[in-house]
């Protein structure tokens, strides 16, 4: 049940994303459906680089716990290629108390929290449409994921550095959720584009945590093991180049 106290948005987001946590995938439909409303009402995120920058000095991201959910529509019990990355992501407002009406203010968002959000929706929705067996709810969930990538593209080329791209790899999540969207939906094209995609992006940051390793920086990897080699049997699995037909 929605409380009836009024909620910013990052506020709404983790609330759907604990209840994603309890398999609760009603509760978060609904919480993350007015975050987004809240999102699409405000008509822009902020996107010049200098706001961008200085607002994401106050926010912290962390990937939540898997979900239990159902990860597929088949009922193949070969979990090669058919990982689904389940974690949302949590924000933190860190600003001061002090500050209250500014952390209330549901319009002060920058890219990355509108990007989390987008893809936490995209998230949750496939999830739905897998526990509900409704093919229709997966090419939403996937218009969610795409307008996060874009999101995210669109302020990087105005020069914003994404927290969530250079210390999470959010993109490596993006990619992966996509390529396993698109091969439920028969559409082995798009799949094999995102899923060669993710796979020169994990060589990328597997070496990119071995080098970091070998010179005992601070750990690049926030994918945990079972995480990568999910993501990896996904790359491994040869995938038709056509739709089957009727």
């Amino acid at each position: 049940m929605i409380p009836q106290r009024r909620l910013d948005v990052i506020s709404l987001n983790n609330l759907a994303v604990r209840s994603l946590e309890q398999n609760d995938i009603s509760c978060a439909c609904e919480f993350i459906a007015i975050a987004v409303k809240l999102i699409r009402n405000q008509g822009k995120i902020q996107s010049s680089t200098s706001q961008n920058q200085l607002s994401s000095n106050y926010f912290s991201f962390r990937w939540s716990k898997n979900s239990s959910l159902p990860t597929q529509i088949s009922s193949s019990q070969d979990p090669i290629g058919h990982f689904l990355f389940t974690r949302g992501m949590l924000i933190s407002d860190l600003r001061p108390q002090n500050n209250q009406n500014q952390k209330c203010n549901s319009n002060n968002i920058n890219t990355d929290i509108g990007a989390a959000i987008i893809y936490n929706a995209g998230l949750i929705f496939q999830l739905f449409a897998i526990k509900k067996r409704k093919f229709t709810l997966l090419a939403k969930a996937g218009s969610f994921y795409r307008s996060s990538q874009t999101l995210l593209r669109k302020a990087n080329e105005r020069g914003f550095k994404s927290k969530l791209c250079f210390n999470f790899f959010f993109h490596i999540a993006l990619l992966n959720n996509l390529g396993q969207l698109c091969y439920e939906l028969v559409d082995y094209q798009s799949s094999a584009y995102y899923f060669d995609r993710l796979q020169k992006n994990l060589k990328h940051l597997i070496e990119k945590s071995k080098a970091a390793g070998t010179c005992k920086r601070k750990k690049t990897n926030i994918y945990c093991r079972a995480d990568l080699l999910g993501m990896l049997s996904n790359t491994i699995v040869d995938i038709p180049m056509t739709a089957p037909t009727a």
